[in-house]
């Protein structure tokens, strides 16, 4: 999924009434923040135009991605624990947008989950 449209999946809408604007009644969303505007268009420079500060972000918001993916807190067992993982939207879109698709293994398996992302993605809670 595509870390824009993700975003706006998350974001939903808000209807701003005429009555409270003077406006005619439209349909807006919250805008997505401009230094994460910023660093989802990373992606689209090679690393090495990167500052530190973002190479360092990005390799935090992927080291938490593979944690996440090769580890069992996401698993039904710990849900059934009551154990639980909520993330703002921001740090969902980044997981999005940086987590390598294909990194996670099976809970005591050597195999690769080809959709280890999705996963992991789909088993956190958006606070």
């Amino acid at each position: 999924m595509q870390p824009d449209h993700l975003w706006n999946m998350l974001v939903g809408t808000t209807i701003i009434d005429s009555a409270m604007s003077g406006y005619a009644t439209r349909v807006g969303r919250r805008p997505m923040p401009r230094r994460l505007e910023e660093l989802l268009d990373l992606r689209q420079l090679p690393p090495d135009a990167w500052t530190d500060a973002d190479r360092a972000l990005v390799a935090s918001v992927r080291d938490l991605a593979k944690i996440l993916m090769s580890g069992p807190l996401l698993l039904k067992d710990a849900a059934e624990l009551g154990i639980g993982l909520g993330v703002s939207k921001e740090l969902m879109v980044c997981l999005a947008a940086f987590a390598e698709p294909c990194e996670g293994t099976g809970v005591g398996s050597d195999q690769s989950l080809p959709n280890a992302r999705d996963v992991m993605l789909s088993s956190l809670r958006v606070l």
